[in-house]
């Protein structure tokens, strides 16, 4: 299989990066429960799609974000009903927050700019605007933009975190991760029934361009790994899914620490006035047990 693009775009700040800093954010905690032993949101999420050639992960990961919220507002199991969000309108609104220079190109991008960009401009169905390559670079109609801006999300900043992610699932929202996801690591993946064996890994060589976005749907606690659902399409691994040990998350070089997690907690009609203020996830101090209920 050839592996897709899916390196991330690195660049330097910006004074628009630097005004965000500025941003509404304001920390947020969940009312203290004690968090299942597994979490399994699978049935509620769309068909894995492929990003096939282009630099689309962080869309892909936002798209299975946005369409999950959506279904579970609408209260939908994946059998009952179709949705579908512009990936490429997505992919295209995160690149304008970097790339200024009149042309745009296909690079990969950001959690914060794509979860940014969400929130200034929403999401527009898959009719709008296509998933083709000729598509990639162009600028989304006018009709795909005024369809979008009827709604917003509403974004949670997620520290990198075993009980931050397992918190989040808990109360049904998954989290975007950034990993190294390159030819080693999927053919230790395809190698050990679908579930990433760390001690088989080559630490001699990482390459470090074939940075990607994954999203994190699922833990099992006693078993101590996570389900992830990548954007190869439904025929790779395990109907597009595999399995991430905990101890993963430690390893930075192979995950990346740059920034928080940004996922999106809700979708909401867009508000007259401001947008909704950014959730920091604030965890609690105290040591939290584990139920032997598992959610779905």
């Amino acid at each position: 299989m050839m592996l897709a693009k899916h390196h991330k775009h690195r660049h330097y700040r910006s004074m628009q990066e630097i005004e965000d800093d500025n941003l509404p954010i304001r920390n947020y905690s969940f009312r203290v429960q004690r968090l299942s032993q597994s979490v399994d949101l699978t049935e509620w999420m769309t068909p894995v799609e492929n990003q096939e050639t282009m630099g689309t992960c962080c869309a892909n990961t936002f798209a299975g974000i946005c369409e999950y919220q959506i279904k579970r507002t609408m209260d939908l199991p994946s059998t009952q009903h179709y949705i579908d969000v512009s990936r490429l309108f997505m992919h295209y609104n995160a690149r304008k927050r970097f790339q200024r220079t009149g042309r745009m190109s296909d690079t990969g991008v950001d959690q914060r700019d794509m979860a940014l960009s969400l929130r200034k401009y929403g999401v527009c169905d898959e009719t709008y605007w296509p998933y083709k390559a000729r598509l990639v670079n162009v600028k989304p109609s006018l009709f795909a933009y005024k369809q979008a801006q009827k709604y917003t999300v509403v974004l949670l900043r997620v520290p990198v975190s075993i009980e931050a992610i397992e918190t989040c699932l808990h109360y049904q929202i998954p989290v975007p991760l950034d990993m190294i996801l390159d030819e080693d690591t999927e053919r230790n993946i395809k190698s050990n029934k679908n579930y990433l064996n760390m001690h088989q890994l080559n630490d001699h060589f990482i390459d470090a361009k074939k940075l990607h976005t994954v999203l994190i749907v699922g833990y099992n606690h006693p078993e101590r790994y996570f389900i992830i659902r990548n954007s190869w399409g439904a025929d790779w691994a395990s109907n597009g899914y595999f399995y991430l040990p905990y101890d993963f998350l430690w390893d930075r070089r192979r995950v990346n620490y740059d920034d928080c997690l940004w996922t999106v907690m809700a979708m909401i009609p867009r508000p007259k006035e401001k947008l909704p203020s950014i959730r920091q996830l604030v965890l609690p101090s105290n040591k939290r047990r584990y139920s032997s209920k598992s959610y779905r």
